[in-house]
């Protein structure tokens, strides 16, 4: 038998229609490509069937795969059902169970699986590499959102120690300040029980220690200070005795500049550091004569500067120690105070950021300038039995205090 050549019952199949299985009466044919009478196409257009399961699929494919004819009507599956994937013959098609399912011819479907075949595998071959990529970029954004976490755990941990820290700092300053207020309490209530003419004999010889009334905020240089320096008192070469600064003080390497470090130094507990304040002394201390020396403080708050006796409270806090502490001071909230007991608040017109401490040993004079126009701040006085050092205390992480050659 010659290729291409059509049977004869080929050509029957053909002319005829697939619904009243007659030759064609009025043929026409729809959009899908296949032919029909016209009053059958209206008849069955009318009144769609509901579509029956495939049952004879399975054998008509197995004979189709033969070569053979369809297993039910011994007609050539020469036809194809896509929604069914099976193989049909004319009178197949026009049963209940395909007759409104798409039907082509089947060496068609056949061409067009063999020409899909190979991008179907293609298209398998893609999707498993997609899948790979999409595992991949999953185990990348995992890995990526561990280490986001251990990121931002570590900076949350960082930032709760610099709560807790600056909560100690705040809590700190409460108590000092309570314990100050407890002590000056105490001495009003000290003074309103002492006789009148005991009380009054004390005014009358000012108590050591006190503020020279109408030398703080002194417009004029004092003139003890200017004749000791034309006396040849020259400036004191002061560095800081790291052996007495404060755990939680820092020095620089010469020993003259002091800041607030950011926690607690593992440093040796000796009698000699301060354990109860952050404060430190300088290095040399001084037992007769006329000295002074010059610091910076800059924009700072929170510090004191001044002298302390050698037997000064160093386990204690500041409030506790005032007894022994001759300084000037400037407070978180701008307020200058008079350092010693009883503390007295200063009023200053201007903000003080180099200071000249000048000290009198033998006239027990302590007294404190603004150095950049030499301007007299504040004056105490008192007698000295014992050596005095240079005094410095800081509370604020903003606050730098340096020794000035």
């Amino acid at each position: 038998m010659e290729a291409g050549v059509e049977q004869p019952w080929q050509l029957a199949a053909e002319a005829t229609c697939p619904v009243c299985l007659e030759l064609f009466a009025q043929p026409v044919l729809t959009a899908c490509g296949h032919s029909f009478c016209r009053q059958c196409l209206e008849d069955v257009l009318g009144d769609p069937p509901r579509p029956a399961p495939a049952r004879s699929a399975a054998p008509r494919w197995s004979r189709a795969r033969q070569g053979g004819p369809c297993p039910e009507h011994e007609e050539p599956l020469a036809l194809f059902c896509e929604p069914c994937a099976a193989p049909l013959c004319a009178l197949c098609r026009v049963g209940p169970e395909h007759l409104q399912h798409r039907v082509r011819p089947a060496d068609e479907a056949a061409r067009e699986l063999r020409v899909r075949e190979p991008l179907c595998g293609a298209l398998q071959m893609t999707m498993v590499s997609e899948a790979q990529r999409v595992q991949d970029t999953f185990e990348e954004l995992q890995h990526f959102l561990k280490e986001q976490k251990k990121i931002l755990l570590a900076q949350l941990e960082r930032v709760s120690q610099e709560l807790v820290s600056r909560s100690d700092e705040y809590n700190s300053r409460v108590l000092e300040r309570e314990s100050l207020l407890d002590t000056v309490i105490a001495q009003i209530q000290d003074k309103r029980e002492q006789p009148e003419l005991e009380f009054l004999m004390v005014r009358l010889h000012r108590p050591l220690g006190a503020v020279t009334p109408g030398e703080a905020g002194n417009t004029h240089v004092a003139p003890s200070a200017c004749q000791g320096s034309r006396g040849g008192t020259g400036q004191a070469k002061v560095t800081l005795d790291p052996e007495t600064a404060s755990f939680h003080l820092t020095l620089s390497r010469d020993h003259k500049t002091v800041w607030l470090g950011d926690g607690r130094q593992n440093l040796p507990d000796t009698s000699k550091r301060f354990t109860g304040s952050p404060s430190v002394l300088g290095s040399q201390g001084f037992t007769s004569g006329r000295h002074y020396w010059e610091l910076e403080v800059g924009k700072g708050e929170s510090w004191a500067v001044g002298v302390a006796l050698e037997s000064v409270l160093r386990k204690d806090s500041l409030s506790v120690a005032l007894g022994k502490i001759w300084a000037l001071r400037l407070d978180w909230d701008g307020q200058y105070t008079a350092l010693h007991l009883p503390p007295a608040p200063l009023a200053l017109g201007e903000k003080l950021q180099r200071i000249r401490v000048h000290l009198d040993y033998e006239a027990g004079q302590v007294t404190f300038y603004n150095a950049e126009n030499m301007t007299q701040i504040l004056q105490f006085k008192a007698s000295f039995t014992e050596k005095v050092f240079p005094y410095f205390w800081l509370w604020s992480r903003e606050t730098h205090i340096q020794l000035c050659d």
